[in-house]
């Protein structure tokens, strides 16, 4: 009997992508889930990602952090991160921001969750080239996330 190689890896079943995620479509969302949960977590870059979460309104500082771990890894993909996948995977990954905010002790509503989200998406439809589909009022996050830092670091092999 074979040794079970699936202990060696994150157990992100694959099954959890949405339905409508073609085979492609789907491994590209999980691999940028899995290199922006690889940046939330680890010990050289969390205490940076909780204190942006904590700064300011709840809602808008999910949304800035969201936004920027994605550009971050955007720009660590070579910009060859697919549009498609990276809205898909901002879903998620808003998600785990608000849990790890909530657990940080951020209040924050499941409304405000869903408004970031909506922030996420059209932001990153926009700035990905793609035409932003119309949203009910949400306005985009009026302050910038701070600059990805230079060198790539966590986020560069997260990506790899």
């Amino acid at each position: 009997m074979e040794p079970d190689k699936s202990a060696e890896t994150t157990q992100t079943p694959k099954d959890a992508l949405p339905p409508t995620a073609s085979p492609g479509e789907g491994d590209a969302e999980l691999k940028i889930i899995l290199a922006a949960m690889k940046v939330l977590y680890a010990k050289e870059t969390s205490d940076k990602v909780l204190a942006m979460l904590r700064a300011g309104d709840a809602v808008q500082s999910l949304a800035n952090t969201a936004l920027f771990v994605m550009r971050a890894l955007y720009e660590q993909s070579n910009k060859s991160m697919p549009v498609d996948a990276a809205v898909t995977a901002a879903d998620s990954i808003v998600d785990l921001m608000a849990e790890l905010a909530q657990a940080a002790g951020v209040e924050i509503e499941d409304a405000g969750v869903e408004q970031a989200k909506a922030v996420v998406v059209q932001t990153l439809q926009q700035k990905m080239g793609q035409q932003a589909q119309p949203q009910s009022q949400v306005q985009p996050a009026q302050q910038q996330p701070p600059p990805a830092p230079a060198g790539g670091g966590l986020i560069a092999s997260a990506m790899a």
